[in-house]
């Protein structure tokens, strides 16, 4: 037989033609139907089992009438086009012509051939799939499952049956693919940090054994295994037998490691938080867009996905996973279940939405994240004018299933009207895309492009203003032009602006409390206007972690602002803002003398986004405070390539107008000393 056609459904879909050439496939169900059928081999398909699953909603004629037009399209998208090369009546099957990589990994599988299975697997099955409901969606979950637990146990498997004299290098790859399967695994952990070893790479060790302790740890109250600990204890004192001190070459090697995360924030890791007790907690999973043309559309998905979270935020006695944490998983392909333990909550609201010329259809399903069962399901069909009117309808049919005893008042009150125009609040969502993970130069500049589209079209949208003005805010801070002082003027002229339209609105308090402090150096206004907006809203994590800031810088006890911000990281535990919170709580530390904590922070704020001069101060100022002195001068070359002018005078300058007044006695020469920790180290 020629070369066949190789049709990959593990990772993102891929039809190769014998000569490698991509095939276009671009029908879903045609997408869906290789799955069934690369899945379930054999007799295992009829023509009405197929039906039933893809088309539901159809009668039996009908769909079988449908899956008939699916097959003759799928013949010419592969070339393959022979009836009776795919079956005969009433079976449906591959044809000989065709190789899966599911038959390829189950046969690698079955030889024991960890190595090639792990080469095969490229990702969940149909990754990122849009038939995300019906029986379709249940016969998927199920199939992904059993390749799962398939995979998991043939790469643990090879790494249990190897010792401490086989080469690590070898299985490494499998258990990168392992650890990717099961964050957890031991097995997989240990083999990564023997291969780093093995590479004379303790920076690397450290670093897998991390995590492997935010991981694998947790699963065992926080308590790493006595295996783990002792090769780590072996092979920091094996690295040490080779006389490489502390202080030599591996003792900066780390703040390369770290400096990595550019121009997008990433969002930590997930941490498996405890379940909230005192409240029904959930999280709104990011819609997916259904709609032809789907890139212009995808704004409305994002928006219904903040919206129905805000609403079910404002319900008494809900605790909702800001939408920030959630958006992570946009387009992943990750089991709810999964989603629920690492956001830790009960329940999960998903679902898609499917625009065509004016009318918008809404599917929406309430899930119960430990099983992964649907509690609630159904779909809504509206005149694009009347999207807002979906959104409560979802909101109404949730909390109907989950506090049936809610006041309706309540509901009202978290039901409150929309904008006034659903195109401004669309070119909003845009932005709000723009800077949620994207702080570079090119993101702001975008997002100020959208902002300003918005307010052409309503020129009095408060949300609009005041995001511009924390838009702005952030590229006077961050940016070397000469347009600073402009851009600060234009944040604070947007931000009266905001607070003088909508002044209750807590999105308008928290972005104009963000250009108070940064801006205008207005401490006193920020807490007043974060204050009241975490009063409005006490789920908004963006808000507590500011207010944190700001009520550290005017005195207050800092371990109550690291408590604030621990709710914040509770409330969005994947939060791509993540780093600037880790970063207020470095300070907090630092006035609570604990030096070794304010690294730590530092580090991690890093870590999710290394291009913010501010976090690179904090770090050599801990360092340097701690007497690590070369590691201090390497943190400090990175902050001289981020701002070339940046000087410890001009450190203590920003602090003088951030501190305002406060600027005296104690705090005046707590900042000299940290002048001069960082003088030594530049």
């Amino acid at each position: 037989m020629a070369r066949p056609i190789t049709i990959n459904i593990l990772g993102p879909f891929e039809a190769l033609d014998a000569r490698g050439n991509r095939l276009e496939v671009r029908s879903r169900r045609s997408r869906a139907l290789f799955a069934c059928l690369a899945m379930e081999t054999g007799e295992s398909w009829t023509r009405a089992r197929l039906a039933t699953l893809l088309w539901d909603k159809r009668s039996e004629q009908q769909g079988r009438s449908s899956l008939r037009q699916e097959l003759v399209q799928l013949r010419k998208d592969i070339g393959v086009t022979s009836p009776s090369d795919w079956g005969h009546d009433p079976f449906v099957c591959l044809p000989e012509q065709i190789l899966t990589d599911v038959g390829l990994f189950r046969s690698a599988i079955s030889s024991g051939d960890a190595l090639q299975a792990a080469s095969i697997w490229r990702g969940e099955l149909l990754q990122a799939t849009a038939l995300t409901e019906g029986p379709f969606a249940d016969w998927l979950a199920l199939s992904r499952s059993r390749l799962r637990e398939a995979a998991s146990e043939c790469f643990a498997s090879a790494l249990r049956a190897t010792d401490d004299g086989d080469d690590p290098l070898r299985l490494e790859g499998v258990a990168l693919k392992l650890v990717a399967l099961a964050p957890g695994n031991e097995e997989a952990h240990r083999c990564l940090m023997r291969s780093s070893a093995s590479r004379h790479d303790l920076a690397e060790v450290i670093e897998r054994y991390r995590l492997y302790a935010a991981n694998a740890g947790r699963e065992r109250s926080g308590e790493p295994s006595a295996a783990m600990k002792r090769l780590l204890d072996e092979t920091i004192a094996a690295t040490s037998r080779k006389g490489i001190s502390a202080q030599s070459g591996f003792s900066t090697r780390w703040i390369a490691e770290i400096n990595r995360q550019h121009h997008t924030a990433a969002a930590p890791q997930p941490t498996r938080p405890l379940p909230i007790e005192t409240a029904t907690a959930l999280a709104v999973i990011p819609f997916v867009d259904l709609s032809p043309g789907a890139a212009s559309k995808v704004a409305l998905a994002d928006g219904l996905t903040e919206e129905t979270t805000t609403a079910m935020a404002r319900i008494p006695g809900v605790f909702v996973t800001a939408r920030q944490s959630c958006m992570v998983y946009k387009g992943a392909a990750v089991d709810v279940r999964t989603i629920a333990q690492d956001l830790g909550v009960r329940y999960l609201v998903e679902g898609s939405i499917e625009v065509r010329g004016k009318s918008v259809r809404v599917n929406a399903r309430l899930v119960e994240g430990r099983s992964g069962l649907h509690i609630w399901a159904n779909n809504y069909e509206e005149q694009l004018g009347e999207f807002f009117a979906v959104r409560n309808r979802i909101v109404l049919a949730v909390a109907s299933q989950l506090q049936p005893a809610l006041m309706m008042a309540d509901l009202d009150r978290a039901l409150d009207a929309g904008p006034n125009n659903l195109n401004a609040w669309t070119r909003l969502q845009r932005a709000n895309a723009h800077v949620l993970f994207n702080r570079s130069a090119q993101g702001l500049f975008n997002a100020i492009g959208e902002l300003k589209q918005a307010l052409a079209i309503d020129p009095d949208y408060a949300m609009a203003q005041a995001l511009l003005a924390a838009v702005y805010t952030w590229r006077a801070t961050w940016s070397a032009s000469t347009r600073v002082a402009a851009e600060r003027a234009l944040a604070l002229e947007y931000a009266a602006l905001a607070r003088k339209t909508d002044p209750k609105n807590s999105f308008v308090l928290v972005n104009c409390a963000d250009a108070a402090i940064y801006s205008a150096g207005n401490i006193d206004l920020a807490l007043e206007l974060l204050n009241e907006a975490v009063e409005r809203n006490p789920y908004d994590p963006q808000g507590l972690a500011l207010l944190a800031n700001a009520n550290r810088v005017a005195g207050a006890d800092p371990a109550d602002s690291l408590q604030m911000i621990a709710r914040a990281i509770r409330i969005s535990p994947r939060d791509p803002r993540s780093h600037r919170w880790f970063h207020y709580a470095g300070w907090c530390h630092w006035k609570l003398g604990e030096l070794g904590k304010m690294e730590a922070a530092a580090r991690n704020a890093i870590e999710l986004y290394s291009d913010a001069p501010a976090q690179w101060v904090e770090l050599t100022c801990a360092l340097g405070l701690q007497g690590k002195n070369a590691e201090a001068r390497a943190a400090a070359k990175v902050l001289r390539k981020l701002s070339p002018a940046f000087t410890p005078d001009k450190f203590f300058g920003i602090a003088q107008q951030f501190y305002g007044k406060r600027f005296a006695g104690p705090v005046k020469a707590d900042y000299r000393s940290l002048c001069s920790t960082l003088q030594r180290a530049m």
